[in-house]
């Protein structure tokens, strides 16, 4: 199946670099860095279509979303949800395209 776009149009892709911390508890403040943040093609509010979650580390199972704060193309501000205790992924989330940090966050009680 092919299909042909009217205009010529750039998929943007997000990328993590890195977060701090890399540990902490609920309502921990985390700060996350990398690219394409925003959603470009997206006309609503700066950042609607994005999203962080954290899901266990080696399943990738049990994922909650964290409370966006702040975002800008660079940079992520995160409140960590309520979790169990262990490692978890932490993934960004920007329109339909996702990826994951390669380091774990540990979240402790």
């Amino acid at each position: 199946m092919t299909a042909t776009a009217p205009e010529s149009f750039e998929v943007i892709v997000p990328s993590v670099t890195s977060f701090t911390p890399s540990s902490g508890s609920q309502y921990a403040t985390m700060t996350i860095t990398g690219t394409n943040f925003i959603d470009k093609n997206y006309t609503g509010n700066k950042g609607g279509n994005t999203s962080v979650s954290f899901s266990d580390f080696a399943t990738g199972l049990n994922s909650r979303t964290g409370l966006v704060t702040s975002i800008t193309d660079t940079q992520i501000t995160v409140i960590v949800p309520q979790l169990w205790p262990g490692t978890y992924k932490v993934t960004v989330g920007v329109q339909a395209s996702y990826v994951s940090a390669e380091a774990a966050f540990t979240y402790e009680e």
